[in-house]
């Protein structure tokens, strides 16, 4: 994981994050896909629906930041 990433998980963690929203919910990334991260402490899983699928995200770090790729079209409606 890169610093940027690591410090925006230890402001989460100790609930120090200016703004959470502009690391949590769905973001662009590189290569026409977009990612989807979420931040549900003290939870081993964490499932979304997208399109009416349940999926089942990764967990990206034990404090409970759980992430899901998808493709680029996706929004935070589907």
């Amino acid at each position: 994981m890169n610093r940027v990433l690591m410090q925006d998980i230890d402001y989460l963690t100790h609930v120090k994050h200016r703004c959470p929203h502009q690391f949590l919910g769905i973001h662009e990334l590189e290569g026409k896909r977009k990612i989807i991260r979420v931040f549900r402490p003290r939870n081993r899983s964490c499932a979304l629906k997208i399109l009416g699928r349940e999926v089942e995200m990764v967990m990206a770090h034990p404090s409970g930041l759980f992430t899901y790729i998808v493709p680029q079209a996706i929004t935070y409606l589907d």
